[in-house]
């Protein structure tokens, strides 16, 4: 595994832009409104080359950016495969193997070669892929994920879940099934999905409940049951391609 130095600011940018645009979208004229102030000291980024699930667990960290140079991580071929734990990652065991869960990590960055490159999998069908709890300043980019599509059988796990995160960008990354949903967010505030695609969910695109300030921009939701965003609980400031979408509503 190699490591080197960097500060990943030019990624910084693309997220700090994009932040700003979804101020504007919201119409924030109140103070109890607007996004949190950001600081001018940007951390400093610690880059991690992977090329193995081990690699890429080992990496997991605050001010982190993990480059996968492989053309596939797949988790089930860890060594500590839903045996042991990492500082900021656990296994969770679903009905038919672990599921990975990052947990209570700042300043992640998971960079892939490129959406038709890169692919992360879980072969579990009751597995999320990968999910995020407690999490803050998140970009994930540049990969394609889903579940093994040579498994039998339906998947009941999503592709990617989120619950209570915050700054969160998704950008130029591929999300299939036969995941139940591409994108699950609970209790998440600021949140970005720029250029991706969703597709063959055996439920919907993707599903937010109580979260604010979210934005879908650019992207591609197509083959799933039902090609659409849900939204339900208690949700403000959701948009698509900059239409506002109320609690119950959906886009197709």
């Amino acid at each position: 595994m190699k490591t080197a130095t960097a500060t990943g600011k030019s990624l910084i940018t693309i997220a700090l832009s994009l932040m700003l645009l979804l101020s504007l979208f919201a119409g924030c004229a109140s103070a109890e409104n607007m996004p949190r102030s950001i600081s001018s000291d940007l951390p400093e980024y610690k880059t991690v080359h992977v090329s193995t699930a081990d690699e890429f667990l080992a990496a997991i960290g605050n001010n982190t950016q993990i480059v996968i140079d492989a053309d596939l991580i797949d988790f089930s071929t860890a060594s500590d495969y839903g045996k042991t734990s990492g500082s900021f990652y656990g296994w969770e065991e679903q009905f038919d193997g672990p599921e990975l869960v990052i947990m209570d990590v700042k300043n992640l960055q998971i960079i892939g070669q490129g959406q038709d490159k890169t692919l992360i999998q879980a072969t579990p069908r009751y597995a999320d892929v990968i999910s995020f709890r407690n999490c803050e300043d998140l970009i994930l980019s540049g990969f394609t994920a889903g579940h093994l599509k040579e498994a039998p059988g339906s998947c009941i796990g999503g592709v990617l879940n989120f619950e209570k995160c915050a700054q969160v960008n998704v950008e130029k990354c591929g999300l299939f099934g036969c995941g139940i949903i591409g994108i699950l967010a609970r209790d998440c505030a600021n949140m970005a999905v720029n250029y991706t695609e969703i597709y063959e969910c055996s439920i919907m695109g993707a599903q937010l409940i109580n979260c604010e300030n979210t934005s879908f921009s650019y992207c591609s939701i197509h083959d799933c049951e039902s090609n659409s965003v849900y939204v339900n609980g208690k949700n403000n400031n959701i948009f698509w391609d900059g239409k506002v979408l109320e609690n119950g509503d959906t886009i197709v």
